[in-house]
C-alpha cells in the first residue's frame, strides 16, 4: 500500500494565512514516508531551510517579511476598496439597481483576493481590509 502523495502547497491553509512568511522559500521540499513498528505512516520533510544556519539577524528578517506582507496586503485591500466607492459616488447610473451594486462590490472584493494571492501576499488580510473600506465608505453611496 502506497502512502498518500503530498502536493505542493498542501502545508498551507486559510488558518495560517497570516503566517505565510514562515512557508518554505522554495517549493523543493522533499517528503519521505516511513512506517514505524506500529504501522503508522510518518512523513519527514527536508528543505533548504533546515540546512541553513540560524543567525542572530534571522528573527529580524522574519519580522521585516511579516511587516512587508501585512503592509502590502492592506494596501491592495485599500486600493480595491476605494475603487468601488469612487465608482458608486461619481457614476450614479451604477446605483440604480441593488443587483448591480452587489455585483460590483462582490467583483471588487474577489478581485482584491485574487490579486493579493497572485502577488504572493495574504488574501485574507487583503479581503478584510477591502471589506472594511467598502463597508465604511461605499455604504453611503448605495441606493436605498
Amino acid at each position: 500500500m502506497r502512502p498518500p502523495e503530498v502536493k505542493k502547497g498542501a502545508n498551507h491553509s486559510a488558518v495560517n494565512d497570516g503566517a505565510k512568511t514562515v512557508k518554505h522559500e522554495n517549493e523543493n521540499v522533499k517528503h519521505t514516508w516511513k512506517v514505524d513498528e506500529l504501522g503508522n505512516k510518518i512523513c519527514e520533510s527536508s528543505s533548504n531551510l533546515e540546512r541553513e544556519h540560524f543567525e542572530a539577524v534571522t528573527p529580524f528578517l522574519i519580522m521585516l517579511n511579516f511587516l512587508k506582507l501585512t503592509f502590502f496586503s492592506v494596501l491592495i485591500g485599500i486600493i480595491f476598496g476605494v475603487i468601488p466607492t469612487w465608482l458608486t459616488k461619481n457614476w450614479r447610473f451604477l446605483s440604480h439597481s441593488a443587483i448591480i451594486e452587489t455585483s460590483l462590490m462582490l467583483c471588487f472584493a474577489l478581485s482584491s483576493y485574487y490579486v493579493s494571492e497572485l502577488a504572493d501576499m495574504s488574501g485574507i488580510v487583503t479581503l478584510l481590509s477591502c471589506a472594511l473600506i467598502m463597508s465604511h465608505y461605499t455604504w453611503y453611496n448605495l441606493s436605498p
